[in-house]
């Protein structure tokens, strides 16, 4: 087999007439005439070669800026402030804590006397007023919480089972017929089946007031902030009111005295209020304290002496089954229920 040529003559058996034909390819260059013309990189933007390129570059304008190169000037009103002097409000306040003059002076230096008219100064500190009140309505809406009512509830139903109970009594060795009568027709718990009943009452008790201690807590922590929020506002107050004598001072001095006698007017009143923050403070701390004392009540009689005395019940009740008991140790537990009385009477 031999190989076929496609596209020339071919004689004899199936050899070329003649060689075949080579085309020749030769690059083509846009934009010029001929093939004698020599290729040079296309420059964007540019006429020349790379030099001429380089020297365009360096004579390029850059843009000028256009930015304003003077501040602007927005139209509004020039603040016509209050001129003060910390060393003078200083020395005619000597009380004045630093914290509350710095307080003071920021207040007096944000007061546009231009602007300043006759509702500002009615209204002057207002706020703080009213924030007051709302804090003390808080305190008593505290005070009056369930878990206080409860706990003293349960406190005051144990004291009053406990000082029923007679010890001596429950305990003593065979009891005649006429003393069983008796006691069946009095309140106080002198036999041993009342004994029971009020044991097992006393020991729901106890749960009861174990289970009022976190809230009892939690009261005392909201208490104590809010007792804290109220000394915050009454140096608030102080600040404010100073605020206002100072600036009634120097409208006295302008001539502006409509002005001054009400600013005179709003520091009388802040003074009265701040007079009832500051006078308040014993009085919060005993309410910060009640619910304390409460808990470290409970604490005591649920988790120490009431454990012990129950026990000591239950160890006379087994002695007294097989008739054992004697007055040391019935003498002994008449002292724990004494003790036991006593300080639940300390709520």
């Amino acid at each position: 087999m031999k190989p076929t040529i496609i596209g020339n003559d071919v004689v004899g058996d199936g050899v070329p007439k003649s060689s075949p034909t080579v085309t020749k390819i030769t690059p083509t260059i846009i934009g010029e005439a001929g093939a004698s013309a020599q290729v040079k990189p296309t420059v964007i933007g540019g006429g020349g070669d790379v030099q001429d390129f380089a020297k365009d570059e360096q004579e390029v304008k850059r843009p000028e800026n256009n930015f304003v190169q003077t501040p602007s000037a927005i139209p509004g009103f020039v603040r016509k402030r209050i001129p003060i002097k910390r060393e003078e409000i200083k020395a005619k306040f000597l009380n004045l804590k630093d914290s509350v003059l710095d307080v003071v002076i920021r207040i007096i230096e944000t007061t546009n006397q231009s602007e300043i008219d006759q509702v500002d100064v009615v209204t002057w500190g207002q706020d703080l007023q009213e924030k007051h009140n709302s804090l003390v309505t808080e305190t008593l809406n505290l005070l009056g919480s369930e878990v206080v009512q409860k706990s003293t509830t349960y406190i005051n139903r144990m004291m009053e089972i406990l000082s029923s109970i007679r010890i001596e009594k429950v305990f003593e060795n065979g009891p005649g017929i006429f003393a069983k009568i008796l006691r069946t027709a009095t309140p106080e718990i002198d036999t041993y089946s009342s004994l029971k009943d009020a044991l097992r009452e006393i020991n729901q008790l106890s749960g009861l007031m174990r289970d009022c201690i976190s809230s009892l807590v939690e009261l005392s922590k909201s208490l104590e902030r809010n007792s804290k929020t109220l000394a915050e506002l009454g140096d608030n107050v102080e600040a404010n009111l100073t605020a206002a004598l100072v600036v009634a001072d120097y409208f006295r001095q302008t001539l502006r005295e409509d002005l001054a006698e009400r600013l005179e007017d709003r520091a009388t009143s802040l003074t009265l209020t701040l007079g009832q923050i500051r006078s308040g403070s014993f009085s919060r701390d005993n309410q910060i304290e009640q619910p304390m004392k409460m808990t470290t009540l409970i604490q005591r009689v649920v988790f120490n002496t009431l454990p012990i005395w129950m026990e000591s019940v239950a160890n006379l009740r087994r002695r007294h089954r097989s008739k054992q008991t004697n007055p040391t140790e019935i003498g002994e537990t008449s002292r724990i229920h004494k003790s036991l009385q006593q300080q639940l009477r300390q709520q």
